[in-house]
């Protein structure tokens, strides 16, 4: 499971806070972003950039060539980076929010050329849920 762990269980999280219902919990950033990465079909042409992410679940560089994207298990020197909960990782990826929307839950910037990426990359869309009262498309 791109090295994350998925629990679902029976839960509304709408009244209340349930700590273990219906996540993803990345236990490897770089393996995380490396098995989503290959799952995807590039959007042609990307920009050339690259950044960065701290997490608790370690980091992870994003290093995209303009065809291809590479993905590095530390933080490449002279990169943005963005420090972030794995979970906002885990939210960007499966399009639960937007990579400019987790910014602003995590009070980080993003330069314009990786939010560009992230955008290109990881649009947002369905979550992952059984429940179609929770989910949402933009």
């Amino acid at each position: 499971a791109c090295g994350a762990q998925i629990i679902v269980q029976g839960a509304d999280p709408e009244s209340g806070t349930i700590p273990d219902a219906d996540w993803i919990k990345v236990l490897d950033a770089a393996g995380f972003m490396r098995a989503a990465i290959a799952c995807l079909k590039l959007p042609m042409p990307l920009l050339a950039t690259a950044v960065g992410f701290e997490t608790d679940a370690g980091a992870v560089t994003l290093e995209s060539t303009g065809t291809t994207v590479r993905v590095g298990d530390t933080l490449a020197p002279d990169v943005p980076v963005i420090v972030w909960p794995s979970t906002a990782l885990a939210h960007l990826v499966t399009g639960y929010r937007s990579a400019e929307m987790l910014a602003l839950i995590h009070d980080t910037t993003i330069p314009e050329r990786a939010l560009a990426l992230l955008q290109a990359l990881f649009p947002p869309g369905w979550r992952l849920s059984r429940n179609e009262s929770w989910t949402y498309k933009t």
